[in-house]
């Protein structure tokens, strides 16, 4: 075999190395699709949750639903799932406690934190942490 030869296999081997590597340390684009949906699931979910809030803290009372949050001065949430379009879940469970819901496309975990970029929502959410599927959120009435 040739120098150029070798060089040339050499360098194709480390090409296709360094994108496995890349895959496994980043995912693959499919994965970080998913993960940016998730992203914005979360951004919306954490807007509709101070919505809630607020909307209590005015009526003392919780909203009997999400388009009546909407409807109070909150034109602009995002009520609806990027992907499928199906509505988040809320559900009041008692006059003081109620579930919000989304179906998740991965699992979080703590690499997810150094996400950035204009939906970028801090792990301080309470949707940050969530298993892949749909998960239900419990919150207290004036519970921050």
């Amino acid at each position: 075999m040739r120098a150029p030869s070798i060089f040339s296999s050499a360098a194709t081997v480390v090409v296709v190395a360094a994108v496995i590597a890349g895959f496994f340390a980043i995912g693959t684009p499919g994965e970080q699709r998913l993960g940016r949906l998730d992203q914005q699931r979360v951004v919306n979910l954490t807007l509709i949750l101070a919505a809630i809030q607020s909307y209590q803290n005015r009526n003392k009372a919780l909203p009997e639903s999400l388009v009546m949050v909407q409807r109070s001065g909150w034109q602009s949430l995002i009520l609806k799932d990027p992907v499928s379009g199906e509505p988040y879940e809320y559900k009041v469970r008692d006059e003081v406690s109620y579930d919000l819901c989304a179906n998740f496309g991965t699992e979080s975990n703590d690499a997810d934190a150094n996400m950035n970029g204009p939906s970028y929502v801090p792990p301080a959410s309470p949707f940050w942490h969530h298993s892949r599927g749909r998960q239900c959120f419990t919150f207290h009435a004036g519970a921050k």
